[in-house]
């Protein structure tokens, strides 16, 4: 399988967590959730992410995402 696919696929039990925020911020949301159920933390920067799915990523939504805003506050408002 795909390491792509099989570390960054959005499960059956984290599709309501996801489904929940509001359409603009599903993917940001979805990459903050797997990244943090894998390492345990929020990521630093984009950097952290790796090259391979920002690129999906980008390709998903058809520009170019900017970087993941890593504040405390954003953090709070992804939770939210």
């Amino acid at each position: 399988m795909d390491e792509l696919i099989e570390r960054w696929t959005v499960l059956s039990d984290e599709v309501g967590l996801v489904g929940a925020k509001q359409e603009g911020t599903r993917l940001a949301f979805a990459l903050l959730l797997k990244y943090f159920t894998q390492h345990g933390r929020f990521p630093r920067g984009r950097a952290e992410f790796p090259g391979r799915l920002r690129r999906e990523a980008d390709q998903d939504v058809g520009r170019q995402l900017g970087p993941v805003p890593v504040t405390p506050r954003s953090l709070l408002e992804v939770r939210s």
